[in-house]
């Protein structure tokens, strides 16, 4: 009984590999990929344009400081 389970299980799984779409497989692949690249890129150059936000305003503030001293 276990073992007829197995068999038609695994034959339903052969099946549908069988009748898979490939190609639309391959082609979201091909745009996943650079989406989730952009995605990275956008985060790392937001991250590092708040930081040099952060530095310039605190720069700012310590040369006029400097100056006024």
């Amino acid at each position: 009984m276990k073992s007829e389970l197995i068999v038609k299980l695994g034959t339903k799984l052969m099946d549908a590999f069988k009748y898979a779409n490939y190609r639309r497989g391959f082609k979201v692949a091909l745009l996943v990929v650079p989406v989730v690249l952009w995605d990275v890129f956008f985060y790392v150059v937001k991250k590092l344009y708040e930081v040099c936000s952060w530095l310039d305003e605190k720069g700012g503030k310590f040369l006029q400081d400097f100056v006024e001293k």
